[in-house]
């Protein structure tokens, strides 16, 4: 379209070109309805939407890149300063690890089998959960000799639930044996200082990000760790290589509480989301036990009407108590009334001035506290994945209302547990059985030569377990037991093994148990008493003939 010689309007080649090709093309779908009747063509508009149904109700969107480091900080001390904080994440450290968790050896005899590999699967399974309960409880399975494995366990889960990641190191000590190291994800850094390690992952196509060496594939390579030193004002870095040189075994990890991106490297602190709230709500209650605190001070206040001449009831008795003396006021008569019903009902009596009354100080600031409290804690706990009635340790509902935050609780901690206990505990133990195997502690046909062939169907059967922790207490354990032990099956197909029903009670080993049930049976079994032979009965011949 030209108008005074401009050009308006005008389409360019590609949309020329479209509008050649949809002309008269238009889809027979969109000029009948569904009984086939012609209705006309109707356009189709095509718009973005970028979450905003009214625009600028959300304002610009942000891409957000995490600030590691304070947020760990924050998080730390929220730690240390916040009530609401150590309720939440007390109830998370008591239970997801506690004081450890359990290895179940469960070798796949079924992938074995097709690999022709023939082995005693039980003679297997007790010897390793015998040795690796040995492991987990000594001091000898950590680096520094101070902690258990299943203290380092709490502490690792601890840090990276709090900092957001923390590192763990795979050490050989004396005759082979494992040693643990977890180290604060806040020492793992990178390395700018000291630009030789850059040049040399440059060389060998890997690049540093966060104190986390990659290669092309994203794999992590190696750690630097800031060690602290004496000697060097800055410290000095640590490079950890995540797998063994000759063997190629998994010797450094990180481990994390939860990412912001897939694609990031380093974690986000659990308590990222409701710092803030935390603060303020912690604010909000100091200022509330502070204005009650301030209130109580001050027993009573006087209040003086419009008729009222402003006189302070107490000066006047105060002078007079301290032998000053005080001009004559109509209020005389008053007082000495108001002395006779002191001495006569041993209380305190006030003659107020006109107009004047006492009062006391009054607030519903106290009154609201609880149910705002409660609100936000609320929200705080859900966050957080705890029932608020778990946190609190209070269940003033039914049966079934308690029964269900107790349930549902221990289905949040099992879904921890296990993602904890495959990024803690199963590397630790897969690496711990092969120094095994190798050292003949454990009987394991066809696992070396799977190791060397990276046969990793052979190597994970044998490596197959799982982890268990507490159980969640029952309210009614009556009601609970008669259930295990219908599902055991006594009148038909049991639906659970007796070592399942003795785990979900949390009464620990069904065949350690039985052991010690027949010794005890054994140890209480009343010693029948020796049965004297009756006196056998003499005859007298005598009297007999």
């Amino acid at each position: 379209m030209k108008l005074f010689g401009f050009t308006f309007f005008e389409k360019t080649v590609a949309e020329q070109e479209s509008s050649k090709r949809s002309a008269g093309t238009i889809p027979q779908s969109l000029l009948t309805n569904t009984d086939g009747m012609t209705t006309g063509w109707t356009p189709i508009r095509r718009k973005t939407f970028n979450g905003e149904k009214n625009p600028g109700e959300l304002g610009s969107p942000s891409y957000i890149i995490p600030d590691y480091t304070a947020l760990r900080a924050r998080a730390y001390e929220a730690k240390i300063n916040s009530d609401v904080v150590k309720i939440i994440t007390n109830k998370f450290f008591s239970w997801v690890v506690g004081t450890g968790l359990k290895l179940q050896s469960e070798p796949n005899e079924t992938v074995l089998g097709l690999e022709k590999i023939k082995f005693d699967a039980n003679k297997f399974s007790t010897n390793v959960e015998a040795y690796f309960s040995i492991f987990t409880s000594s001091k000898e399975s950590s680096y520094t000799g101070m902690n258990s494995l299943d203290q380092l366990a709490a502490m690792a889960y601890e840090c990276a639930y709090m900092g957001g990641d923390s590192l763990v190191v795979l050490r050989l000590g004396d005759k082979n044996t494992v040693k643990v190291q977890v180290i604060d994800g806040q020492h793992i850094v990178s390395p700018t200082l000291h630009k030789g390690y850059f040049d040399a992952a440059k060389e060998k196509g890997n690049t540093i990000l966060h104190g986390i060496e990659l290669d092309d594939k994203g794999e992590h390579v190696a750690y630097y760790v800031l060690v602290t030193s004496a000697d060097k004002v800055f410290g000095e870095i640590e490079r950890i290589p995540a797998r063994g040189e000759e063997s190629g075994l998994l010797m450094a990890w990180m481990i994390y509480s939860g990412k912001h991106r897939i694609d990031h490297q380093r974690g986000v602190s659990q308590l990222a989301s409701i710092l803030e709230k935390v603060a303020k709500l912690d604010r909000y209650t100091e200022a509330t036990v502070s204005s009650a605190e301030e209130r109580a001070k001050v027993v009573w206040t006087v209040e003086h009407s419009r008729f009222s001449e402003g006189e302070n009831p107490l000066v006047a008795q105060i002078k007079r108590n301290s032998g000053t003396t005080v001009d004559d006021d109509p209020y005389q008569l008053g007082d000495v009334v108001a002395k006779n019903i002191s001495a006569t009902e041993n209380k305190m009596v006030h003659n107020l001035p006109i107009g004047s009354k006492f009062s006391a100080p009054d607030s519903q600031s106290e009154i609201q506290y609880e149910p705002f409290w409660k609100a936000v804690f609320y929200q705080l706990c859900a966050s957080q994945d705890i029932p608020p009635e778990v946190a609190l340790q209070m269940y003033n509902s039914n049966y079934s209302a308690s029964r269900a935050a107790i349930n549902g609780w221990g289905f949040i901690i099992n879904i921890y547990r296990e993602k904890f206990a495959e990024s803690f505990y199963k590397p630790i133990f897969n690496f711990w059985l092969t120094t095994h195997i190798y050292s003949n502690k454990v009987d394991a046909p066809g696992f070396i030569r799977a190791l060397n062939e990276k046969n990793y169907y052979v190597v994970e059967s044998f490596c197959a377990a799982r982890f268990t922790g507490p159980i969640m207490p029952h309210i009614d354990p009556k009601k609970e037991a008669e259930a295990i032990r219908v599902m055991l099956g006594d009148d038909s197909t049991p639906l659970m093994t007796l070592e399942q029903a003795t785990e979900q009670l949390g009464n620990g080993s069904f065949v350690q148990n039985q052991k010690k049930i027949t010794e005890e049976k054994k140890a209480i079994t009343p010693i029948a008493d020796p049965v004297e032979p009756e006196p056998s009965k003499k005859v007298d011949n005598a009297v007999n003939s």
